[in-house]
């Protein structure tokens, strides 16, 4: 598990670098640091719950880890909108 993990994490950063370059090289106009910003956020998100799973959970099992860390997304993409809406 932990082969794959670190390959797949490793090809998804190295698609990651290629999709931005090649947005940037496209339209060098398109501001791409609140993307960065944005990424970022949803990645620290994520980490806190693979952290927080880590500590109050014994033998987690894998899917809810998994399913945990999907949710951070949308989870943090409503919390976005909701701070948004609100104007602070």
């Amino acid at each position: 598990m932990g082969r794959k993990a670190i390959v797949t994490t490793l090809l998804v950063g190295i698609a990651c670098g290629f999709a931005f370059a090649y947005t940037k090289l496209e339209n060098p106009a398109f501001p791409l640091d609140p993307l960065f910003k944005q990424v970022s956020y949803y990645i620290k998100n994520g980490l806190v719950v693979l952290i927080t799973a880590a500590v109050f959970l014994r033998r987690p099992s894998r899917r809810l880890v998994l399913a945990a860390v999907l949710a951070t997304v949308p989870l943090s993409i409503l919390a976005d909108q909701l701070q948004v809406r609100s104007g602070s």
